[in-house]
């Protein structure tokens, strides 16, 4: 728990619901998870859940790689970890990893 989340990409923050409640290793927690949203100039959204403490808020600018929050253990969840989703308007994106643009 604790490690450091990226911004996906260059875009705005468009939505952020915080849960400060952190469930204990092994007990399922209850809703909602904390989460963001980030939407991209073309219309693509990415949404982090389960997060643990934010350092962005609705309207900031990120760029790519941006340590924007943390990997916590909130809402339905038993153990630390996030959840990643992608969409553009109503259609869902496949999310593709570069660990060669990975920071170490």
């Amino acid at each position: 728990m604790g490690a450091a989340l990226l911004a996906p990409f260059d875009g705005t923050v468009e939505l952020v619901k915080v849960n400060s409640i952190v469930n204990t290793v092994g007990k399922m927690g209850k809703s909602p998870a904390t989460l963001v949203v980030f939407v991209r100039t073309d219309g693509a959204h990415v949404v982090y859940a389960h997060l643990g403490s934010m350092k962005v808020k609705v309207g900031d600018i990120v760029h790519a790689g941006d340590a924007i929050n943390t990997i916590g253990n909130n809402g339905q969840a038993k153990s630390p970890h996030t959840h990643v989703g992608a969409r553009k308007v109503r259609t869902p994106l496949q999310i593709q990893f570069d660990l060669k643009a990975r920071r170490n």
